[in-house]
């Protein structure tokens, strides 16, 4: 079966009733947030607002991040693997107050518990749990380079602790960008995997610890013409990347579970010790905001 990936990103629109914001899928009668996908390069709040503007008409402000999820479907031998992205966002009051035009509902939560509404649009707005895909053989831990050394990446990391107020780092091993410098655990999600198993797999890979997901913090994205790693040459990489904050309730000393990859060590770290430390552009982005 081919597999296809791609990166897209929602809007969660209320009005000033509570009522939420959905469009009717084409020749379906569903009900999907409306978006965009993710041009290569371009950061998913941009993506989301282009999605609105095409969709709705709207011109809309980015207020907020509301939910990550994944979905795969499959048929005529295909399988899609899409990386949700939903955001809060704010537009102006349509002038006169008229109705919808064609293919926009708006629904209160009380008429969305019957609505027809895609299940991945569903989980975005916290209506139900993610669903568990069906898992793929030799599943891609990344979006392979595509013609002319071109991909994305959609990848979850964590700010993980533990009850003694540590943080936990891994550093990236020789060959690899960033070399040398500390880095938060996570990693490529796998075909047919939710974001938030995905940095609990990485977790325990690269640091031989055992977590839970307690919180969403950020989505940030990052885009690297060229970009060096393992593969020997420059490649142009997008890369979408889902921060998480994770408990570590009954820690051990860390340790590189599987040996050979991106991660050469990890290591608790207590606050004071990480003045100094060299540490990955998204390490510094993400302990900046630990409290």
């Amino acid at each position: 079966m081919e597999r296809l990936r791609r990166i897209a990103a929602y809007g969660v629109c209320r009005d000033d009733r509570g009522r939420v914001l959905l469009v009717r899928r084409p020749g379906a009668d569903v009900r999907v947030l409306p978006g965009a996908d993710l041009r290569h390069g371009e950061d998913p709040r941009d993506a989301v607002v282009r999605g609105l503007a095409a969709q709705a008409g709207l011109a809309v402000a980015v207020t907020g991040l509301a939910g990550v999820a994944s979905s795969v479907t499959a048929g005529d031998g295909v399988a899609v693997h899409v990386d949700g992205i939903a955001y809060r966002v704010c537009a102006p009051p349509a002038p006169g107050g008229g109705p919808a035009p064609a293919g926009l509902c708006w629904y209160d939560d009380e008429a969305l518990a019957g609505a027809p509404v895609d299940r991945h649009a569903r989980s975005l707005l916290g209506l139900e749990p993610p669903a568990a895909a069906p898992r793929y053989s030799g599943g891609l831990a990344e979006a392979r380079p595509r013609a002319g050394g071109r991909g994305q990446r959609f990848s979850a990391y964590a700010l993980a602790t533990d009850p003694r107020g540590r943080v936990l780092l891994t550093r990236n091993a020789p060959g690899y960008p960033y070399a040398g410098r500390w880095h938060l655990p996570g990693g490529g999600t796998d075909f047919g995997e939710q974001p938030a198993a995905a940095v609990l797999r990485e977790l325990t890979e690269e640091t031989g610890q055992d977590g839970r997901v307690t919180a969403l913090l950020d989505v940030r994205h990052r885009h690297t013409p060229r970009a060096h790693g393992p593969e020997g040459r420059a490649l142009d990489w997008h890369v979408v990347q889902v921060l998480y904050r994770v408990a570590v309730d009954a820690p051990t000393p860390a340790h590189v579970r599987d040996r050979g990859g991106s991660t050469a060590e990890a290591r608790w770290w207590d606050r004071p010790q990480l003045a100094g430390l060299p540490l990955t552009p998204a390490a510094e982005a993400g302990l900046a905001g630990w409290r």
